[in-house]
């Protein structure tokens, strides 16, 4: 039922939309696509992680534009048959935006960067708090030092996490010379139908085959909400970002479930290229005829033990290195030394990761 619902959900948009903003001026249309084929190297301590490779990620969509103002955004997943987005945009004028269907809800920085654009191959510890896409409504402003994203937000399109909520991030660039310094801050409340709340991550690979924190899920949960700050400093090769959040599920008849985490980000291009900055978000580098590299460390923190849950805490090293083959490939390798405690267990693996990237 729920790809039923992708696929017409989607044939709803591109059969209805798009004739109507064909009006509006003249339609273009880009496919766009990527694969990530990635591999684990696992070395476990207590729980077993298995050594993996395989293709991570495989999505094909399109874009299609009519005039200055209209613009539809479809994806397909392959390797779990979802439909990560699809979305329909409007542009009322410069700076604003209005969007509806399924995309990514604000929040986290970190969130916010395309997953084709992230400095590591995945989110740190803080990604256990993120909202991730939900069918909603959203407001977008932005010039060039200011963001503003707000949005109401229900499920999912394959039906999960049903309830409705609201999220909001905001943020200001300074600029100091050819130096950046970009400051945030995120917030978001939400009712889940199921009246529960779970949080858990995997050390920092998608991949990986356990989860070292969790806490379980709990029951009675009325609504959930969520906190966070966020940093980042570019000059010429050299970045340094990191962001702090806090979430507590409200029970009424219970103790609450919270969670705080946080996470600093170091990246350097020997090459000398400088990532990008727009609209609050923070991209890949720009990738001429040269060949350009990019080395990131990480330090990532998660503590989910409270008194309704003893979730365990959990901090990660993660050192990385991108190689920018071209603006459509790209090579990354991280290593992550994870340290984790949960219910008196020390658990402590060890992971090299891999990944080809292919993308246009």
């Amino acid at each position: 039922m729920p790809q039923l619902l992708t696929r017409r959900l989607s044939a709803a948009l591109a059969a209805v939309v798009l004739p109507f903003c064909a009006h509006a001026g003249a339609v273009s249309f880009k496919p766009t696509g990527v694969v990530y084929f990635d591999g684990v190297d696992a070395h476990p301590d207590v729980k077993p992680f298995e050594d993996v490779d395989k293709v991570r990620s495989g999505r094909l969509g399109f874009v299609a534009k009519a005039g200055e103002r209209w613009q539809l955004n479809v994806e397909h997943e392959f390797t779990d048959r979802s439909t990560p987005d699809a979305f329909l945009q409007f542009t009322p004028a410069k700076g604003h935006a209005l969007r509806l269907g399924q995309f990514k809800q604000p929040f986290l920085m970190e969130d916010a960067t395309s997953a084709r654009q992230t400095p590591l191959m995945e989110a740190s510890l803080l990604g256990a708090f993120a909202l991730g896409r939900r069918i909603g409504l959203g407001y977008a402003w932005s010039d060039a030092n200011h963001a503003v994203n707000a949005t109401v937000f229900g499920q999912r399109l394959d039906g999960k996490n049903e309830g409705i909520g609201a999220a909001v991030r905001a943020s200001r660039a300074l600029h100091f010379g050819d130096d950046l310094l970009h400051l945030g801050v995120g917030a978001s409340v939400d009712s889940p139908d199921s009246e529960t709340a779970r949080f858990s991550t995997k050390p920092e690979a998608a991949l990986a085959t356990s989860s070292l924190v969790d806490t379980g899920t709990l029951g009675d949960v009325q609504r959930t909400t969520r906190a966070g700050l966020e940093a980042l400093w570019i000059g010429g090769p050299w970045s340094v970002q990191a962001e702090a959040a806090a979430v507590q599920s409200h029970r009424d008849d219970a103790a609450d479930v919270r969670g705080t985490g946080g996470y600093a980000l170091a990246s350097w291009s020997p090459t000398g290229h400088r990532r990008n900055y727009k609209a609050g978000t923070a991209s890949s580098p720009t990738i001429g005829k040269e060949v350009a590299w990019e080395l990131v460390v990480r330090y990532s923190v998660l503590d989910l033990d409270s008194a309704a849950s003893q979730g365990g805490v959990q901090s990660d090293w993660n050192v990385g290195a991108t190689c920018y083959l071209t603006s459509y490939a790209r090579l990354m390798a991280n290593y992550v030394v994870a340290d984790s405690r949960r219910r008196g267990v020390n658990d402590d693996p060890r992971l090299f990761l891999m990944r080809v990237q292919l993308q246009f």
